[in-house]
């Protein structure tokens, strides 16, 4: 019998040779990466590069899916709770969103259509576009 970690390799092989467009990021994951939601406080100790947008996730073990359901973005790196990973805009681009302005100048995005699967935790997503000044 498999154990978890073996399935998700040989899911996500399996996935990688039948759906086209699936995206591999380099980016790294943050270090340490809080959002106190409700708030329009920015990030603390972490600044994503310029062009990419910050991705915040509650829970572990997640698949990250495009809202369409067309490819799967895969990190190289665990995603902890509270845990953040940068993406390339491009990658969000058509996925159905909405922005607030932050005190600090960046903006907060809310991706309502970005489809989560996780293992466990809760399912939502919240970006953040980085300063461009």
């Amino acid at each position: 019998m498999m154990d978890g970690l073996s399935l998700n390799s040989t899911f996500s092989k399996r996935l990688s040779k039948k759906t086209p467009g699936l995206v591999k990021s380099s980016y790294p994951v943050a270090t340490r990466f809080e959002f106190p939601f409700g708030t329009t406080s920015s990030y603390h100790n972490w600044k994503p590069e310029n062009g990419a947008v910050v991705v915040c996730i509650l829970g572990q073990d997640s698949e990250w899916w495009c809202s369409d359901g067309s490819h799967k973005l895969e990190s190289e790196g665990p995603v902890l709770g509270h845990g953040g990973l940068a993406f390339p805009e491009a990658l969000l681009e058509h996925c159905p969103k909405r922005e607030v302005n932050m005190k600090d100048g960046g903006v907060l995005i809310m991706y309502p259509g970005l489809r989560v699967r996780e293992v466990k935790g809760r399912s939502f997503m919240y970006a953040r576009r980085a300063n461009t000044s």
